[in-house]
């Protein structure tokens, strides 16, 4: 019986890559990766697990990557959505078993909060808002951030409001 994952393939740059084969190619990247000791532990100055850590995440954001593309090729049409569902059908467990491996090794995916925390996030952009109480609030999460028990491995990078004061609609009208 034909695996019916043998038919898809998923693009990464410009190679096509059969998806039965992508897991395996990516793992055989994080090995080889970490098997380099003269890059791990000269060059990077890490420990076998920081090393292990950074490896997975390279991993992870490859994946987010491809898979943003592919959503962003796929836009609003039904018939590009139905084309590129296989390749993203393809990624999806790719990217669970990449956190699954990750939380095997202790490193979890940071937790939603509804305000910023300095601490875990990292405001990559501000939206205007005139209202004062959403002054820090999170409108979205631009890239995951990732912790090891209370250690953060990365943090997450946010779109974050900013409160700026309404002009005062006397003010304008002498203007």
């Amino acid at each position: 019986m034909k695996n019916p994952t043998d038919e898809l393939a998923v693009v990464v740059g410009n190679m096509e890559i059969p998806a039965s084969k992508f897991v395996d190619a990516l793992a055989d990247a994080v090995l080889a990766r970490l098997q380099d000791p003269f890059r791990i532990e000269h060059h990077l100055g890490l420990n076998g697990h920081d090393a292990e850590v950074r490896a997975w995440l390279a991993c992870y954001d490859r994946v987010e990557d491809a898979l943003h593309v592919i959503e962003s090729r796929a836009g609003r049409s039904k018939r590009r959505k139905r084309r590129c569902a296989p390749e993203i059908r393809a990624l999806l467990p790719v990217k669970r078993t990449i956190l699954k491996r990750l939380a095997a090794i202790g490193v979890h995916p940071m937790p939603f909060t509804e305000f910023v925390d300095y601490s875990r996030y990292e405001p990559i952009e501000t939206v205007p808002t005139s209202v004062r109480e959403n002054n820090g609030r999170v409108v979205e999460v631009v890239r995951i951030g990732f912790m090891a028990g209370d250690r953060v491995i990365r943090l997450q990078q946010c779109v974050v409001m900013r409160y700026t004061q309404p002009l005062d609609a006397g003010s304008a009208a002498k203007e």
